[in-house]
């Protein structure tokens, strides 16, 4: 059986790397279609001293705390938008957004999140009091209001095209408002454990060492596929590799792209690669010659391998990039394939070093 465990990752050109242990066959995905695991144990290369996006706001961070925190809305594995605590969701016009939320989502004391706990972990942002990290993700945003039971609107001061992400990511978290006024200096810490939705409830966390995670009965979503998750601060690349080769760790995230045959050469251990959002590029300053000059930037980009780049440094885990964003960043808008057709369109310069000294002469 194939343990993984599910995280939402960002990056292309280089690929997101998970490792997972082979036990006896099979994928499981969700609880949906075997018996749940009893406990899973998993490392990250660093760990948050407090588990508090808005304080701590990092990808690890955000890995740790979407299992037990979630959004109105959420991503699905393409990436495009897709439904969370919101039931539905509508823009009504360019500055206004309506969402309706599920009946029976409960926190993880099993109290009801209500309208009101949404419109203040939002708010909670716009507090310059609070330092929020995430604040800028707010900054369009005019008013956050509940406009019925299960209903919240929010007006924008003027169109903002990425807002619609918003509720979906790490500044969307909904926290309960009663805990985090009642602790608002050690909200996150091992003293006061926060709650969400999400389908994990945190029970125990000692900073730079570790967070234990059980399955929250109540979830209202899929039933989460370990009953127990233990979250291990493993920096060392080595020293992560003989846990798992020791059978002390389950998987982890984030190998070094250098360290990765290795991993691969462990007995029972499944080496799994995604694409990412990100990408490696070379920037040149078009004001300061030689740079200035439109032949020696042609020069250059056709003086650069790109599949040799790929294979030598990314030993094949990533693509050549044409375009400052990858294709998967369009999820939502159009579909892979319609997106790798246009990128295929693009005037792309091919290596070619004859092409090279030409533009240069």
């Amino acid at each position: 059986m194939k343990i993984e465990t599910a995280r939402r990752m960002m990056g292309v050109a280089v690929m997101a790397v998970a490792v997972t242990l082979l036990a006896s066959g099979g994928f499981l995905k969700s609880a949906t279609s075997a018996e749940m695991i009893d406990e899973v144990t998993w490392a990250l290369p660093d760990f948050p001293d407090v588990l508090f996006v808005p304080h701590a706001w990092s990808t690890n961070t955000g890995g740790i705390m979407s299992l037990a925190q979630e959004g109105l809305l959420a991503f699905d594995d393409s990436l495009a938008l897709e439904t969370g605590v919101a039931q539905s969701w509508e823009q009504v016009d360019d500055v206004t957004y309506v969402y309706k939320m599920r009946d029976g989502v409960t926190f993880h004391d099993d109290s009801p999140v209500t309208a009101e706990d949404v419109v203040y972990s939002m708010l909670w942002h716009l507090d310059p009091d609070h330092g929020s990290q995430l604040t800028p993700f707010y900054g369009s945003v005019d008013s956050i209001e509940a406009t019925g039971d299960r209903e919240i609107t929010i007006k924008l001061k003027s169109p903002d095209v990425q807002f619609q992400y918003t509720p979906a990511h790490m500044s969307g978290f909904i926290m309960k408002k009663a805990q985090l006024e009642a602790h608002p200096e050690d909200y996150g810490t091992p003293d006061v454990l926060p709650i969400g939705t999400g389908p994990y409830k945190i029970v125990e966390f000692v900073p730079d060492e570790r967070v234990v995670m059980e399955a929250h009965e109540g979830y209202w979503g899929t039933p989460p596929p370990a009953e127990r998750l233990t979250i291990l601060a493993i920096p060392d690349q080595q020293t992560r590799l003989l846990a798992m080769r020791n059978g002390d760790i389950d998987g982890t995230f984030d190998v070094s792209i250098s360290d990765i045959d290795q991993w691969k050469g462990l007995d029972g251990v499944d080496v799994v690669t995604a694409p990412s959002l990100g990408i490696y590029l070379l920037t040149l300053d078009q004001k300061t010659p030689p740079f200035d000059n439109v032949h020696v930037r042609r020069a250059i980009s056709h003086s650069l391998d790109r599949e040799g780049l790929v294979q030598a440094l990314l030993k094949g885990n990533g693509a050549p990039a044409v375009a400052l964003n990858p294709p998967e960043m369009w999820a939502g808008v159009l579909s892979l394939d319609e997106a790798k057709d246009f990128y295929g369109t693009l005037n792309a310069h091919e290596f070619d070093l004859e092409k090279a000294k030409a533009e240069l002469e």
